[in-house]
């Protein structure tokens, strides 16, 4: 958290016109997880340090050599039956990690940037 605020804050001082960071969904400072809570607490450190900073809260991401994706796909190999998150009702749609860093570019060049 104390490194994405003195990023964003060395953006800003530096003159940085855009300043893009990559959280998580849901982030949420008053989560009871930890997980969820440090993601809202970096959100609220970068607002901190560049209160105009553009925030990107993809789904887990996937790619090459990711830690999502291959482990499923080797279990589900292995395995008879998978189980599944919150008794078959939850959601999720992993982003790309490729189209991620794409968004992550055509904000700033929307914003007027590169």
């Amino acid at each position: 958290m104390k490194a994405a605020e003195r990023l964003a804050t060395f953006a800003s001082r530096g003159g940085a016109e855009r300043f893009v960071h990559i959280s998580g969904i849901g982030a949420d400072a008053r989560s009871a997880s930890p997980y969820i809570r440090s993601r809202g607490e970096g959100e609220a450190a970068v607002l901190k340090g560049f209160p105009s900073a553009i925030l990107i809260r993809p789904a887990v991401m996937f790619g090459p050599g990711d830690a999502f994706l291959r482990p499923i796909a080797k279990m589900l190999r292995r395995m008879p039956a998978f189980p599944l998150f919150g008794s078959g009702e939850t959601r999720l749609q992993p982003a790309y990690v490729e189209d991620v860093g794409e968004a992550g570019r055509a904000c700033v060049a929307v914003a007027g940037g590169a």
